[in-house]
């Protein structure tokens, strides 16, 4: 899927990462969600962390691949601990996993801590490292992707 999406009438090149759904941490393409459609800019990028997190849990996660596959006794204890709290720390370490190793690339999106305080049940450990990391900086952004 291409986007078309230049903030503030600009285009650079970081913001490819958005427009051709690329992880910002393996600098692979990856399935994005459908729903960018007439999106503001801000909505635009907070789609793009949580498609970042899915992708970050389907290939790095190693809960979320046990998980899928139900391995033994791991799988039974998730149950026990309930699922959906389990999920949601899971997604929490993934999007702190984002803001520390993709840290120049969100800021040259303009990617910042208001992005992040738009998700519910955001954990206050994860919206203090995105200030830490995003707000009030500026990095000129160096591609390191092919044309």
């Amino acid at each position: 899927m291409n986007r078309n999406y230049n903030f503030n009438n600009e285009h650079t090149d970081a913001q490819r990462y958005i427009r051709d759904s690329i992880c910002p941490l393996s600098g692979r393409h990856f399935n994005p969600t459908e729903c960018y459609d007439g999106a503001s800019e801000k909505y635009v990028k907070a789609i793009y962390i949580l498609d970042l997190v899915n992708h970050y849990l389907d290939v790095n996660d190693s809960w979320v691949k046990r998980y899928r596959r139900g391995e033994g006794d791991y799988h039974k204890r998730i149950w026990a601990q309930g699922i959906r709290e389990e999920g949601r720390l899971a997604e929490e370490r993934a999007k702190r996993q984002i803001i520390r190793k993709a840290t120049d690339i969100l800021i040259s999106l303009g990617i910042n801590s208001e992005v992040f305080k738009l998700f519910h049940n955001i954990d206050q450990m994860t919206i203090n490292l995105a200030i830490e990391k995003l707000d009030n900086k500026t990095i000129v952004y160096q591609p390191d992707i092919d044309d």
